[in-house]
């Protein structure tokens, strides 16, 4: 809006205006409402009842007018629609729902902001100031560090890897631990196919990356283990090196479960699961132990003699093989 252009309500038959539309964003995300019509660019009645409210709110001349002052005011004070939107995009990925992500800081947005705010240790008023926005893109930071990308299943399947409730939101001990020297997994992509060998698949057409979560939970078990001296294992996708034990990979296409004849509801189909096998007794004691230990939230299967199932279904889950 160029600085002498005035905005106020000239009557019907109103008519459409970009300069209005930006003034109602502003209004309605500084929780002035513009009225039933929303954000429409036409300034009617409700648009200049909203400007009043907000002129007096910030002690500025109340005449229901959009002019040089009123309107710098709301162009130093306000967020952008892309602060708006993409605070709420992040709100929703760590787990604190705001609702439709649609740009507009109504209630649902600033209560989870609240949210946030209290569980960052940050001072709660519902605003998306500078702190708020610092802390948020802090986490958004150290979770691509870690190595994850940034959705709300990376976010579920970190803190499930964690040991901690991935049903949750990301709040102080998600941020406690993304704050932590990042785990790099012994285990990589290759090692992590469908062991088919290109039969049915080629390889992880589940989604790349969706295997990490579990490969640093299955990390995590092994270090535990280990603390007492290294323990016999190795991958069977690679050259085999040493006796003892492997990690028989994580994901498994539909047709491969079937003639491994795995459960209609194997969490290998959808990449989050690892079955750890050692034959010396004394080292898979230890692997059972950490891995129910570390996996708070997700599932561990004794499969039989010698090998250990670890996945991140979600949900705390304990049972036995015959």
């Amino acid at each position: 809006m160029n600085s002498g252009k005035i905005l106020k309500d000239r009557g019907k038959p109103y008519k459409y205006d970009a300069d209005v539309e930006k003034v109602q964003f502003i209004l309605e995300n500084g929780g002035f409402s513009v009225g039933k019509s929303g954000i429409d660019g036409k300034y009617g009645k409700d648009t200049a009842k909203a400007v009043k409210a907000y002129q007096k709110t910030y002690g500025l001349k109340v005449d229901g007018i959009v002019g040089k002052e009123t309107w710098g005011h709301m162009t130093a004070e306000q967020n952008t629609y892309d602060d708006v939107l993409g605070f709420q995009q992040l709100l929703n990925i760590f787990g604190y729902s705001c609702g439709a992500e649609d740009a507009i800081f109504g209630k649902k947005t600033k209560a989870a902001c609240k949210k946030f705010q209290k569980q960052m240790g940050i001072a709660v008023d519902g605003k998306l100031g500078r702190e708020t926005w610092n802390a948020i893109l802090h986490m958004e930071t150290r979770l691509i560090t870690w190595g994850f990308i940034v959705t709300r299943w990376s976010v579920q399947q970190f803190i499930g890897a964690m040991g901690l409730n991935p049903k949750l939101c990301a709040g102080k001990n998600t941020l406690k631990k993304l704050n932590e020297k990042p785990i790099v997994s012994r285990f990589k992509e290759s090692d992590m196919v469908c062991q088919c060998n290109k039969k049915y698949c080629d390889g992880y057409p589940a989604g790349r990356g969706k295997y990490y979560g579990v490969a640093i939970m299955a990390e995590r078990i092994i270090r535990a283990a280990e603390k007492g001296g290294k323990i016999d294992a190795y991958i069977p996708s690679r050259k085999r090196k040493t006796k003892g034990g492997g990690i028989a990979g994580g994901y498994r296409c539909a047709k491969w479960n079937v003639d491994r004849k795995g459960a209609k509801s194997s969490q290998h189909l959808e990449g989050v699961a690892i079955d750890i096998a050692c034959d010396n007794k004394a080292d898979l004691k230890l692997l059972q132990k950490y891995a129910k230990k570390l996996n708070v939230y997700g599932g561990v299967g004794d499969e039989g003699a010698n090998v250990v199932h670890v996945d991140l279904r979600g949900k705390k889950s304990r049972w036995k093989y015959n």
